[in-house]
């Protein structure tokens, strides 16, 4: 059985699930652009694989640096064909205790950083015709939980590019077996929410 080798360009791979899904598409033998705010975090994922990895750094909160990223992606292994949005961050607060800086910076990160991202890759899935596009939400976004009123916000928030909505526009824009998107809601993961 052959491999088709995909390309993947995973965002938030310092820790957790962005850590654990890079070295996993590494070892199956795709290729990867593995990202984190500080590219020396995430160096070691990549350094066993020659040319099929690179890491690069990325503040999704950064247009300019997540243009950049996207541009070295294409320009080293000729395009994306897997965008997983896994880069986020989670708020413990009770609503009245929350700033607005902090949930700014929410938005800025789980909504703006998300929108960003996908708005780069796409005109290069779209000129090949292919493409996919992943994205990490959260469990929140389906069920209540106490001391985390502002993400709770922000997870049921049905902005045009969250996770949880645009299905059907998606489907209507982009037909089958050209470009293709993915929404997972995880159960609790153990991992660090910075």
């Amino acid at each position: 059985m052959t491999h088709d080798q995909k390309i993947w360009f995973i965002t938030g791979c310092s820790t957790g699930f962005g850590r654990a899904l890079a070295e996993e598409v590494l070892a199956v033998g795709d290729r990867a652009v593995v990202t984190a705010r500080n590219a020396d975090q995430v160096k070691d994922i990549v350094a066993a694989h020659g040319d099929n990895g690179i890491a690069l750094a990325l503040d999704v909160t950064d247009p300019a640096q997540v243009r950049a990223a996207v541009t070295a992606a294409e320009d080293t292994f000729g395009g994306i064909d897997v965008l997983f949005n896994n880069a986020g961050i989670g708020y413990f607060a009770a609503v009245e205790e929350s700033t607005d800086e902090e949930i700014r910076r929410i938005f800025e990160i789980n909504v703006f950083g998300l929108s960003d991202v996908i708005r780069a890759a796409l005109p290069g899935m779209r000129k090949r015709r292919s493409g996919t596009i992943v994205k990490f939400s959260s469990i929140g976004g389906l069920r209540a939980f106490p001391a985390v009123g502002p993400a709770q916000r922000l997870r049921n928030t049905r902005l045009p590019i969250s996770p949880e909505s645009g299905a059907e526009s998606w489907s209507r824009r982009y037909p089958a077996r050209q470009l293709r998107r993915s929404d997972s809601p995880p159960t609790a993961l153990s991992h660090s929410c910075d």
